[in-house]
């Protein structure tokens, strides 16, 4: 049984639209979330949330959050708006979001934070970014994730994986964690 605190991340390609969930029952601690968010809205850094001590992986997620301050996107090279995925047909993604946009988001999430009511909220515009992102409070159960066997912290390993905040990725190299 998967620890009831815990966020769920699990990734699905739905009907060609490809979907990250970020779900749990009622006494899931979406504030550990939201507290992710604003703090990228206060400072430039990379959160990887798939390492998150409070986030259940299912299958090989991978997500990394990043913060660029509060520079347009058009003021930065390198660096793509919104949900990109990092390689084709894979589920490992990177998240760009100014300072402004990840308070927009924190502040999105905050009724299913305080809330014991089921209810979703999206975090992404699909097409425009490469999948579309949804928090669910108590709207799924366990047995969504039950054909994608999770673990906590990361499935996958990568290499040659860029840490730097222009988003940049040399190559990645896939294998399953062991």
């Amino acid at each position: 049984m998967i620890d009831p605190s815990l966020v769920r991340i699990a990734f699905y390609e739905a009907v060609g639209e490809p979907r990250i969930m970020l779900f749990g029952p009622t006494t899931t601690n979406f504030r550990l979330l939201q507290d992710c968010f604003r703090r990228l809205s206060r400072e430039e850094l990379v959160i990887d949330l798939h390492e998150m001590p409070f986030v259940y992986v299912s299958g090989n997620v991978w997500l990394r959050l990043q913060s660029i301050g509060q520079i347009a996107w058009s003021e930065r090279q390198g660096v793509f708006p919104g949900l990109r995925r990092l390689k084709k047909d894979t589920p490992a993604f990177r998240c760009g979001r100014t300072f402004q946009e990840w308070d927009d988001l924190a502040e999105l999430i905050d009724p299913l934070v305080h809330s014991d009511e089921p209810g979703h909220q999206y975090l992404t515009r699909y097409p425009d970014e490469d999948a579309i992102v949804v928090v669910s409070k108590s709207e799924y159960d366990d047995s969504v994730i039950a054909e994608q066997p999770g673990r906590l912290f990361a499935p996958l390993c990568f290499s040659n994986l860029s840490p730097h905040l222009d988003g940049s990725v040399v190559d990645i190299e896939f294998s399953t964690a062991r």
